[in-house]
């Protein structure tokens, strides 16, 4: 579910899109885990044809820039991949009790009602619309220096979880993307 009461035409307008971790817990924090992440962000977009321009997986949340080509495609893309993320999340965490408690603990503070046991994403994601080339510039900018800004990179590069790379040398990596300067 998507923040906010306005629907934004993400068949029209590219997104930037936000979603977090539960109390910012910091579950990204090694190569297995991410790779899982990134794999998994590929095989929704694939499912769901999501064109995606560029991301930053941080320790506690995600930062990417997309768009569909039909109304609500990112919504659907979000919901599925935060679904499966967040089995893959407590399978990996069942074993560190320190985290697996929070997750537990988040259910009964955040959704009473819900019928999971565990709750690993925050509810909702936010997004922006793209509605000119200063603010994509902006936001673009903004995932790219995410990690140096939180001293996980001396550079925008060096980070392995970034679109940066394909920006700076052309190669996607796991995630198929496009370049949002080309036609």
């Amino acid at each position: 579910m998507r923040r906010g009461r306005q629907n934004i035409d993400d068949s029209y307008y590219p997104l930037f899109v936000t979603t977090g971790i539960v109390d910012r817990l910091r579950v990204f924090t090694d190569d297995t885990i991410n790779s899982e992440s990134l794999k998994s962000i590929e095989f929704a977009r694939n499912k769901y044809d999501i064109t995606l321009y560029a991301y930053v997986l941080m320790p506690s949340h995600i930062h990417m820039l997309c768009c569909s080509e039909e109304m609500g495609g990112v919504s659907r893309f979000m919901n599925s991949w935060k679904s499966w993320m967040a089995k893959r999340i407590m399978e990996y965490y069942q074993s560190d009790p320190g985290i697996f408690h929070k997750f537990k603990d988040a259910v009964m503070r955040f959704d009473l009602e819900s019928k999971q046991n565990c709750k690993v994403w925050s509810s909702r994601f936010d997004d922006v619309a793209i509605r000119n080339e200063e603010m994509l510039n902006q936001k673009l900018n903004y995932i790219h220096e995410n990690p140096v800004r939180a001293g996980l990179a001396r550079n925008t590069i060096e980070y392995r979880y970034s679109s940066a790379g394909f920006y700076e040398h052309g190669e996607s990596g796991i995630i198929k993307l496009m370049n949002i300067y080309e036609p």
